[in-house]
């Protein structure tokens, strides 16, 4: 039950991510236009090299190290303040190179000082101890009240294309206050820091390990919008953003089950439950990719008529964008189950990062031609290919260990599924006039056709679902 509540807070928090960008993007896009909405794209992709250096992969490791000792006032204790003077440093040197980059490149200079504000921001995140202490819920409620707000104020304050520097702002100042907001929550998890035991940089090597992995992870994610802006335009690196924007949260929201599973199967390892950590894994496969290829079969099937009604017909571009760009979610959530949930969680560093650097390799050596032959569809093509060659290239690290054939077998009967529900939908989404009812009756109908065939092919997802209703009835049954 702790696992599923964790996850219903995890995936609650993946939803508002979701939704705050799908509810104010119509409003966005049609208001600061393509220029704006490309610039805002191609500084925010240059910004996120200095929020990877400045965060130095201590999230992750930190988020580990605590879930090892989650159990340990003291032991955690010293962890968060070790870690948390490494990120201070980091963040304080990557601010440094930001400046001297911001003075050499010369180009949208006012907006990348708005932007680093993001990098600033980085210096008070502590989301990741609370991660490791399996605090979901606490993440969830600021990140509630801090997107709400922002949203309210996009619609009370942007109101033409030269409100983008205010835009950027709000963003901006919305994550930094965002971070601020968890530190209160620490007076009663952690001890006063003692300096004289505290060992700072014994965490930067491990750090360093981690930010190598975070990086590679990032390059397939980032470069291609940066690559985009230079070898097309920056409109062009708008619309694979507006795409990004529909595509990623529903990504996010599968993925809110690798971050609830990461600390919990950490702890299990550092307990010797090896069987428990495999068993874990294997669910866990079950459970998203199954979710996965749901969530990406059906934005496919909707996505060519649903850009322009969306964004506005000068979006038009954006809805075979989204068409290609909709298979990630599958690739990527196999690659995350196999490196963020079983190769870091167990610590086994280098198949981690020779998987996200294959695929970082991968998207630069295709990335550049691609996206020069046919721009930004030649972009997320490369995307594409790289979250599959991280995919495989992981899944060969995890097989002596996992039992892929039970995990892949299981993919056969979703993709049927998920192919049944597309030609429904698709059909639909291509025969009748493109409107909100039209759109809310698609989805519908494809989730009931999605989920009927789960049932009847009894599926891993079917029954675990139905394992865990029945668990959650048993228990509240109990509780009255």
């Amino acid at each position: 039950m702790k696992i599923l509540k964790n996850f219903l807070y995890s995936s609650g928090n993946q939803i508002l991510i979701m939704l705050i960008p799908i509810v104010t993007a119509p409003y966005v896009t049609r208001t600061l236009g393509t220029t704006a909405v490309g610039i805002n794209a191609f500084t925010s992709s240059i910004i996120s090299y200095f929020l990877l250096m400045a965060a130095l992969g201590t999230g992750a490791f930190g988020s580990r190290e605590v879930a090892y000792v989650q159990n340990d006032k003291i032991a955690r204790s010293k962890i968060f303040w070790e870690i948390n003077f490494v990120q201070a440093v980091t963040t304080l040197g990557s601010l440094i190179i930001f400046v001297i980059f911001n003075l050499f490149y010369g180009q949208y200079t006012f907006f990348f000082y708005l932007q680093g504000i993001n990098v600033l921001a980085v210096l008070f995140d502590v989301s990741w101890y609370f991660s490791g202490r399996e605090n979901f819920k606490l993440i969830m409620v600021r990140n509630a009240a801090v997107r709400l707000t922002f949203a309210l104020m996009i619609f009370m304050l942007i109101k033409s294309p030269r409100d983008l520097p205010l835009y950027i702002l709000l963003y901006a100042i919305s994550n930094l206050i965002g971070n601020i907001s968890l530190w209160p929550y620490l007076r009663l998890e952690i001890c006063k820091p003692k300096f004289k035991k505290l060992k700072f940089w014994r965490n930067l090597k491990p750090s360093l390990a981690f930010f190598t992995v975070s990086a590679l992870a990032q390059v397939y994610q980032i470069l291609n919008k940066t690559l985009i802006g230079f070898f097309a335009s920056t409109t062009a690196v708008g619309f694979f953003s507006l795409s990004d924007q529909i595509i990623r949260p529903f990504l996010w929201l599968v993925q809110a089950l690798s971050i609830v599973m990461v600390p919990h199967i950490a702890k299990k390892f550092a307990s010797g439950d090896n069987k428990g950590v495999k068993n874990s894994i294997l669910r866990s496969f079950n459970i998203g990719s199954g979710l996965s290829i749901a969530f990406s079969f059906g934005l496919a099937a909707v996505s060519i008529n649903f850009a322009p009604f969306f964004f506005g017909n000068k979006f038009e571009k954006v809805g075979m964008i989204m068409f290609i760009e909709s298979s990630i979610i599958i690739f990527s959530y196999i690659g995350s189950v196999f490196v963020s949930q079983y190769l870091l969680s167990v610590n086994r560093m280098r198949e981690a990062v020779i998987s996200f650097g294959i695929g970082a390799i991968t998207s630069i050596v295709l990335g550049i031609p691609l996206a020069i032959a046919w721009g930004v569809t030649g972009g997320t093509v490369a995307t594409v290919i790289a979250e599959l060659v991280v995919a495989i290239v992981s899944s060969y690290f995890v097989r002596n260990d996992i039992d892929l054939f039970t995990a892949f077998l299981g993919l056969i009967r979703y993709i049927f599924a998920g192919l049944v529900m597309f030609i429904i939908v698709f059909w639909m989404n291509n025969h009748f006039k493109t409107t909100i009812v039209q759109l809310l009756l698609q989805i519908l109908v494809g989730a009931l056709v999605y989920v009927v065939i789960n049932a009847l092919l009894r599926t891993q997802l079917w029954q675990i679902s139905v394992d865990i209703f029945s668990k959650f009835i048993r228990h509240k049954q109990k509780t009255r």
